[in-house]
């Protein structure tokens, strides 16, 4: 189940429809709160899902993360009847709201999409990974609609809790962040298909609990890099040479002026237009990167990508060797750090 939060309409984000009629999600299940850890995946009327009923120390493999959880409205998704509860759960569960039209799908539907569109999954996101008090360029990272980008984790899922639970009156949404194995495909990042990887923390805090410090691995951060003889680039983990590093995305509909988004082509923008992103992605600098970065070896680059929409204009910050296009950086992550290690590779 997919639901129209503004980051999955911009990252791609594939959200799913929890829980099903396996048996050990039932009622008495332990309550699932943010920061909990969870070991195994289930599936749930052909999605993929965390099973609730899995929750392990975080210190042990797991392949889920939750940023949250949401209570919904009193009168959400009740139905009159057992048989009118279960379906609007099932329609909740399998309805891919990317791809549907409204009229297609039940005014309930519609109503937790709205509902989840006030941003909950992705407070909790900012929460978790510790990048709640970024700015760009002096707006709030909860007012830019802020979403940080790793390579091996996709965010923003949500999901209704196990069939169980919501006939006994529990209507939850669990957001959470899937654990998987990178790939070199733009297209297929946020693809339920990935293969899932285990991963364990080092203390009892989630692992993306440490994504808003040094110590987070490279591997599982974002980067882009060309492959030989391409044009296009390809994500990469930060652990491999590199040609840019992923800060993070924001919407830039309430930080920049709006006559100056009205003319910028984000297919292909201006000089003046690249230059203006630079500069708003820049101010954000100093709230991702450790006292004294060594701006001289890094140029902070804004490029937009995903086709913009009324309310929806994204712009991803990123960090590149200077000069950019000629020089990579070497294997490892300068977000959080203040750069005095960064390897610099002619590829002139």
């Amino acid at each position: 189940m997919r639901l129209p939060t503004v980051a999955a309409a911009i990252l791609f984000a594939a959200l799913a429809g929890c829980g099903g009629s396996d048996e050990k999600s039932n009622p008495t299940a332990a309550d699932i709160k943010a920061g909990d850890c969870i070991a195994d995946e289930i599936s749930d009327e052909g999605d993929k899902a965390p099973d609730l009923s899995s929750v392990v120390a975080c210190s042990e493999p797991h392949v889920y993360e939750v940023l949250d959880v949401v209570d919904l409205p009193k009168d959400a998704l009740t139905g009159p009847s057992r048989e009118e509860r279960i379906a609007n759960r099932k329609d909740l569960a399998t309805a891919d709201l990317e791809e549907t039209s409204e009229d297609e799908l039940s005014e309930q539907a519609v109503a937790l999409g709205e509902f989840l569109g006030e941003g909950a999954c992705d407070s909790g996101l900012l929460d978790i990974a510790g990048y709640a008090d970024i700015e760009v360029d002096g707006v709030s990272a909860r007012k830019a609609g802020l979403n940080p980008l790793f390579s091996t984790i996709q965010v923003e899922r949500s999901n209704v809790m196990p069939e169980a639970q919501w006939l006994a009156g529990k209507r939850q949404v669990i957001c959470s962040a899937r654990f998987v194995e990178p790939n070199d495909d733009f297209e297929d990042q946020f693809s339920s298909d990935r293969v899932l990887k285990p991963v364990s923390s080092k203390n009892a805090q989630p692992v993306l609990a440490n994504a808003g410090t040094a110590s987070f691995p490279a591997a599982w951060r974002q980067c882009t890099a060309f492959k030989k003889g391409q044009d296009v680039s390809s994500p990469v983990g930060c652990d491999k040479q590199h040609y840019t590093e992923t800060l993070f995305a924001f919407n830039a509909q309430d930080i920049i002026k709006r006559a100056v988004l009205d003319r910028i082509n984000y297919d292909e923008p201006s000089n003046k237009d690249r230059t203006e992103l630079d500069r708003v992605c820049a101010t954000a600098l100093p709230s991702v990167t450790a006292e004294g970065f060594d701006e001289g070896k890094v140029k902070v680059l804004g490029f937009t990508g995903v086709p913009w929409e009324d309310d929806a204009k994204f712009v991803t910050c990123e960090l590149a060797g200077v000069p950019p296009k000629t020089t990579d950086l070497g294997p490892g992550s300068l977000i959080w750090t203040d750069a005095s290690q960064a390897k610099l590779i002619d590829i002139g």
